[in-house]
Formats: structure tokens, C-alpha cells, sequence
């Protein structure tokens, strides 16, 4: 690929350089896309520089505040472009190429995409450390980053309470009453869902397929909901540091289909189980009302609290929608799209899935919907499946579904 757009001494010394195989690969993709030369030799250029100025390597994970350093370093005279300060609209680009190549290769840190709610004070206080202290732009990018960093994963009151006196800056005039209740965009907004979804893949051949088989899982078909990220980002609510793990990803979407948030279920790296971490799942995003839905859903759906409970309903209904709601309290507040008639609960075994679903077929009768409980053997009827087998969850539910349903949405 080098060949095809430098000549041969210069494509020699670009081979040389390090991460050869993850630079080649993002210029194929962006050949195939329709890239002209020019695009790709501005693409492999930038690629270069950032792989020197953050020393990347095979497997790094980097944030869009480490990209935007780096930019800032190499739009300097003399940094790693030319003897010339960059213009804003190429430093932008270089961001722009390191983003997209980094979420490529998935080492893109979504967590730190995008600004925090306190931005205006941090650039205060970078202005205050390039004015006053006279610190190198490369300087202050380090700070920055750093009390980004800050912002961006500590607690909302503690951030209010330690950053004044980090930052040195007044404590601000009360805000008036209106603005109060505005809540700041956070690292659990619909937004950062998007983006962790943006950064994951099919589960198809990955650790997450894995995990789901060894859950009695096979039924994998119409999953698009079903994501993979290899390296997800886990943060204690203590702060303490962060760990990386293979984590299942699922859509959480409204019945519109748009995505309001994101499930992640964190894995052991061989698949096995769940990752030691306590708890190995969590969401984010707007998720009341909502679930990870798998099929589409018409006249007739079911709904249930956890993603490997519907997955077993699906596993032996291959034909019946599903949803997923992700908690009891969210089962309950279901948002039931306009067209439905009947409607299946799958029944967690404890004293909180009864009330659920309960709650929930009290809401379908008196929107109309005829609504009926599949209680199970066990636990849930992921339980059920692992214990019972396919064949022996199939007769279980079959003995409660409606005939014409039995029949409507087996195998």
C-alpha cells in the first residue's frame, strides 16, 4: 500500500517505522472507501507522526485528549510536520485522522471523547499557566490533560468542592433558579453510549459469543443489539484505577430504534464466565422506558429483565421479539410500542421479578394489551435452559404460550 502513493525510498523508511501493519490496514480500508492518493498520503503521514509523538504501541489505548496533545505538539515549528506553525483547520484534521484510525483499530478511549462539564474553568487555568507562568504549549496540554482527566472520572460534589482550590479561581455566583436543575452531560449520557457502541463489533467469532455458548446460548441469530468491545474501560466508584476487559455490549434503543444507552457485561479474557469485578455488569444512558431489543417487534413480544434470559427465550422461540429491560424497576416501566395485543413477561424467581411483572401486566391490561407471566423452573429461564436444555425449556414454555403463538414462533 505504501508503494502505491510515496515513492519507493520514502515508502522504505515509512515500512520501517513502527506499527507498519495497523497503518497499511486503515489506508486499504480508506483505498476501498474511495480515498484519493492525496487523502491517503496525508492519512499515512499523520498516522506516522502520531505513532512517534505518543510512542504507540501494538494494543495501546489512547484518549482524544492524548490525540489533541499530540497535535499540539506537532503543529509547533519544528515538531513533526515542518519549520511552519500549523493552521487551526490542518490541526483539526490531524485530530481527525488519529480518531478515526485509533476507533479502526478499537484503541480509541471513548470515555475521554468529548468535553466535561467544568472545560471553561480547565482553560482557564491553562490561559493562567501560558500567560502567567510562561509555560511551553506542550506544558500545558500535560496539565490539561491531567485535570481533564480529573473532571471527567471523579464524583460531581467532590469535583465541586477540590477543583476550586486546584484551579485557584473563585467560587462562582450562585446559579439562578432556572439553571440549577440543568443537568451537565456526563460519561453515562446517551452520547458516550453511542460512542462505546460505535467502538465495539459484531459478536461473531469473538469472547462474548464465547461467554453466551458456555451460558447454553446458541441461538445467535437477528443479535445486531449484541456488541464486542475487547478492551472496555471498568472504574470503580471508589476511583481507584481503572482496569480493561473484554465486555459484551448491547444497544439499549427507544421504539423508535434510537439508541438511549448501553449494557455492558465485563468477561473473563478466555470467555469463561464473567470477569472477577464486583459487579461485572453495569449501564449507562437513558434507560427507563427502554431495553435491548432483538427482532422487531408487531402484535406480539416479550419482555424480561436480563439480556441472557431473553436470549434463552429466543434460543427455543427463534421467531417471538424480545426485549430486554435490564432491571425489575425498568421491566416495569416498559414503554409498550402502539401496535401490540400480546404480550409475554418472562418472570425473573424472586420477590422483585414478581412485582415487576406484575406491575408491567397490570399496565398491558389497561392499555389494552393482553399480557400472560412465564414463570420459571428455577432462577430464570437462562437457568432453566443450562439445567433443562433446549428441548426441555421448550416444553416448559410451549404448556404457557397461547397455541397459535406455540406454533407461530418455534423453531
Amino acid at each position: 500500500m505504501l508503494d502505491d502513493i510515496f515513492f519507493t525510498h520514502t515508502a522504505e523508511r515509512y515500512r520501517a517505522a513502527p506499527l507498519v501493519e495497523q497503518r497499511e490496514r486503515y489506508l486499504l480500508h480508506l483505498k476501498a472507501t474511495g480515498a484519493r492518493r492525496s487523502t491517503l498520503r496525508k492519512c499515512a503521514n499523520d498516522e506516522l507522526s502520531l505513532v512517534r509523538l505518543l510512542d504507540l504501541r501494538d494494543g495501546d489505548w489512547v484518549s482524544r485528549l492524548q490525540i489533541e496533545a499530540a497535535a499540539a505538539l506537532w503543529a509547533q515549528p519544528n515538531g513533526c510536520r515542518c519549520d511552519q506553525t500549523a493552521s487551526p483547520k490542518t490541526r483539526d484534521r490531524f485530530v481527525n485522522h488519529g480518531v478515526r484510525w485509533l476507533a479502526f483499530l478499537g484503541w480509541l478511549d471513548e470515555r475521554d471523547d468529548g468535553r466535561h462539564p467544568h472545560d471553561a474553568e480547565v482553560q482557564a487555568f491553562a490561559r493562567w499557566l501560558r500567560e502567567e507562568r510562561g509555560l511551553s504549549d506542550a506544558t500545558v496540554q500535560s496539565y490539561r490533560a491531567a485535570a481533564d482527566h480529573f473532571f471527567g472520572h471523579a464524583s460531581l460534589r467532590q469535583t465541586l468542592d477540590e477543583a476550586r482550590s486546584f484551579l485557584r479561581l473563585p467560587r462562582p455566583e450562585p446559579a439562578p433558579a432556572s439553571l440549577e436543575r440543568t443537568a451537565p452531560a456526563s460519561a453515562a449520557s446517551p452520547e458516550s453510549a453511542r460512542r462505546l457502541i460505535a467502538a465495539s463489533r459484531p459478536i461473531a467469532g469473538t469472547i462474548a459469543e464465547v461467554y453466551l455458548r458456555n451460558r447454553g446460548i446458541v441461538a445467535l441469530h437477528g443479535c445486531g443489539a449484541l456488541r464486542f468491545h475487547p478492551r472496555c474501560y471498568y472504574w470503580t466508584d471508589a476511583g481507584a484505577p481503572s482496569q480493561t476487559w473484554p465486555a459484551l455490549i448491547a444497544k439499549v434503543t427507544d421504539l423508535a430504534g434510537e439508541i438511549t444507552g448501553a449494557h455492558r457485561t465485563w468477561l473473563c479474557r478466555d470467555g469463561s464466565d464473567k470477569a472477577p469485578l464486583d459487579p461485572p455488569r453495569r449501564a449507562m444512558g437513558h434507560l427507563l422506558g427502554h431495553g435491548v431489543r432483538i427482532g422487531v417487534a408487531s402484535d406480539v413480544m416479550a419482555a424480561g429483565e436480563g439480556i441472557e434470559t431473553m436470549l434463552s427465550l429466543r434460543s427455543v422461540m427463534p421467531k417471538l421479539p424480545v426485549v430486554a429491560a435490564l432491571s425489575a424497576n425498568h421491566l416495569s416501566a416498559l414503554a409498550l410500542p402502539p401496535a401490540l395485543r400480546r404480550l409475554y413477561i418472562a418472570r425473573d424467581n424472586d420477590r422483585d421479578g414478581r412485582r415487576a411483572a406484575e406491575r408491567l401486566r397490570e399496565r398491558a391490561a389497561a392499555a389494552g394489551v393482553e399480557a400472560h407471566v412465564l414463570v420459571p423452573m428455577h432462577d430464570d429461564l437462562n437457568a432453566d435452559l443450562r439445567d433443562r436444555g433446549a428441548a426441555g425449556l421448550s416444553a416448559h414454555l410451549r404448556a404457557q404460550l397461547v397455541p397459535e403463538d406455540a406454533e407461530r414462533f418455534s423453531a
